[in-house]
């Protein structure tokens, strides 16, 4: 069998039953320990032990949890050069998280969820939500509202896990990946059947409710999953109209049907759809009130198969994805700033990778192709070839990957990996990337790692040609063609330590170099009755440099502690101003306690953000003040499949209308049901 599936063993975790934590680095960046199901071995597993216990308790004879998002094939995750960290199901569940950007927050001080114009995006250590790629099983996620993927949008029910790589992707990703990659793998089920069901109710009359069921024979297996979310709007100033955050309503359904008509053939085909409507009111400068409404819907359909044969793997994958926003802006008591913007945006790719084991070697080459329409009146610039027409725009993208990792050693286990990747642009031409990075580890409780890569991103649809106009507030913003793509150096060095299976130790430093950065810039003075007029121009150099370590420690055989702290030197070259929205310091903190026998959790986590500059011209910086938050959860399961939980969020009440838009304090309590 091709090695790409197999692992390398780790200590086996105490026994969930015995009431030690199995949880106490399932989400540490580079040690590969992880609770809840551990991919196909865990569940072959926890089939052969028939169900003693419930669905995503931990599997005690297994450690290790495959991790693909780095190199692109299967690997133990402690073993991966690449350093990846892994969020599993089991985790995604205790923390009570019901979307993306709620398991995110709750992650080391390395991620980031940052609310904006489009929601709420992903930073990962300083770069913007424009610069990492939200992919689904590996297919990129599109729909950017103000340059972001709204994480809100994507709920968890149906998440196996999630893999965080962070540093330059864009040598096995293409654009968009140039401070890294958030990968979410889903849900496959299992032979047999399973059934769940999950319903939530909170503060501000939030209501989430989901179910899944699954199941099939040893040739297939089917799921389905749907949900229903809602959650009224808040205000940090009720002093006039406007709501700092959106309410919402949302439902989804997905579908998958696994085939494996031959040994040696696997036929994957998923589907979803989701339609979630916002609504929020602004208020002009000039008092005006706006009613405004975002109704947007996302399908998605992907059809994959995989055939391995001996020590050879080819996988092929096609994928699209439409994405429509309906944008509608309604003033109260007139209609000189009532707006309606449709925009269609769809992509559809094609993929196809081909891995082979020779000796010590793991080649691996690809194709990708990526075609990209978007349809909006807001289009206002007229080129020929792949540029607008009318209200169309269009873009085309190929490239070429090739990638080798050498294991020249195994005792101790030395791993090289270089990658290279030429994509050749509809808009820009050719644009090549490249990525070195190197795993030693001498002992299997110690190992260190180092990657240097480039990474890029091309200028999006709307900083090409899109128009905006706020004629309240008195400008317009309109895309630049002659926009060049953003470039980034990244350099990553870490080093992972677990002395014993109660102790978990991980420290990096990285540097990034980031070139040609994107920004929106005054281009004409506004007259008389006439707007200031904005564009998206290419400015200078900056830096992006720092330290991150985290610590994760199990006690008194019920007891886990675990903390991180990152240091962010973030400057712009030339004028050495800091760079906005990227806080110096950092720090996550948690404690949690786990009973197995009795069936009870119960964790505090929370998270102190120092200062850091919101507002910034060439010779001042205005800063926003440190705040920190902490939630509560605890949980207690009954009847072996049935768990209630109860729960706070941000209980210090930390957050603003400006600055440091955090929903205000708020309690839950639910239920859920596993078979």
């Amino acid at each position: 069998m091709l090695c790409l599936a197999l692992t390398a063993s780790l200590a086996a975790p105490p026994e969930a039953t015995d009431g030690e934590d199995p949880g106490a680095a399932s989400s540490a960046s580079e040690t590969g320990e992880v609770d809840g199901e551990a991919g196909a071995e865990g569940r072959r597993s926890r089939r052969a032990r028939g169900r003693q216990e419930a669905r995503d308790e931990v599997d005690p004879e297994v450690r290790e949890i495959e991790v693909s998002t780095g190199t692109r094939t299967s690997r133990d995750a402690a073993t991966t050069p690449v350093a990846t960290t892994v969020v599993s199901r089991e985790d995604i569940v205790n923390s009570g998280a019901e979307t993306l950007d709620e398991v995110l927050e709750q992650q080391g001080a390395g991620v980031q969820t940052s609310p904006g114009i489009g929601g709420v995006g992903a930073t990962l250590r300083g770069f913007n939500p424009e610069q990492v790629l939200i992919t689904i099983d590996g297919q990129r996620v599109t729909g950017r509202i103000g340059g972001a993927v709204d994480l809100s949008r994507l709920t968890v029910e149906n998440i196996e896990r999630i893999e965080i790589v962070q540093g330059a992707g864009s040598v096995l990703q293409g654009s968009d990946a140039v401070g890294g990659v958030i990968n979410i793998i889903t849900r496959k089920p299992d032979e047999g059947v399973q059934a769940e069901a999950h319903g939530a109710y909170g503060s501000r009359n939030t209501i989430d409710a989901t179910g899944r069921v699954a199941g099939g024979m040893r040739r297939w297996q089917a799921s389905l999953t749907g949900g229903l979310h809602r959650s009224e709007g808040w205000d940090a100033s009720p002093e006039d109209e406007a709501t700092t955050g959106d309410g919402f309503q949302a439902w989804n359904v997905g579908a998958g049907v696994h085939v494996q008509p031959l040994s040696a053939l696997r036929i994957d085909l998923t589907g979803s759809y989701l339609r979630r409507n916002s609504e929020g009111v602004d208020v002009t400068n000039g008092g005006a009130i706006l009613d405004r409404r975002n109704l947007t819907e996302t399908t998605d359909a992907t059809l994959a198969t995989t055939w391995i044969d001996g020590d050879s793997q080819l996988q092929t994958t096609l994928h699209t994805n439409i994405f429509r926003d309906q944008f509608r802006q309604d003033q109260r008591g007139d209609d000189a700033l009532d707006q309606y913007q449709p925009t269609w945006d769809q992509v559809l790719q094609v993929g196809a990778q081909y891995d082979q084991l020779v000796g010590k070697h793991v080649l691996t080459t690809g194709v990708d192709l990526q075609f990209e329409w978007l349809r909006t009146d807001r289009l206002e610039v007229e080129l020929g070839g792949s540029g607008p027409d009318n209200d169309r725009a269009q873009r085309s993208r190929a490239a070429l990957f090739v990638q080798d990792e050498w294991v020249p050693s195994t005792a101790p286990r030395i791993t090289v990996l270089p990658a290279l990747r030429l994509d050749f642009d509809s808009q820009f031409g050719v644009y090549p990337t490249g990525r070195l990075a190197l795993l030693v580890a001498p002992l299997d409780e110690l190992s260190f790692r180092v990657s240097y890569g480039r990474g890029y991103r091309a200028p999006s649809f709307r900083e090409l040609y899109l128009a905006f106009a706020n004629a309240g507030v008195g400008y317009r913003v309109q895309g630049n063609p002659s926009l060049r793509p953003e470039q980034a150096w990244t350099l990553n060095v870490g080093v992972s330590y677990l002395p014993t299976k109660n102790l978990t130790f991980t420290a990096s430093v990285f540097d990034n170099q980031l070139r040609d950065l994107m920004t929106v810039d005054l281009v004409a003075e506004g007259g008389a009755n006439q707007l200031q007029v904005f564009s998206y121009v290419n400015v200078g150099t900056a830096t992006l440099r720092g330290v991150e370590g985290t610590a994760d420690v199990r006690f008194a055989k019920y007891f886990g502690v675990e903390g991180s702290y990152q240091f962010l030197h973030a400057r712009q070259h030339g004028s050495d101003q800091p760079l906005p929205n990227r806080p110096a310091h950092q720090t996550t903190f948690g404690f949690r306690f786990f009973h197995g026998r009795w069936g009870t959790r119960a964790s505090v986590r929370g998270r102190i953000q120092g200062e850091r500059a919101f507002s910034v011209t060439e010779d001042s910086a205005e800063f926003a003040d440190p705040f920190a938050t902490i939630d509560v959860r605890v949980s207690q399961r009954f009847l072996r499949y049935v768990t209630a939980f109860v729960g706070a969020e941000n209980l210090l009440d930390a957050g603003d209308a400006v600055v440091n838009r955090i929903a205000p304090r708020s309690f839950y309590a639910g239920i859920n049901v596993r078979y």
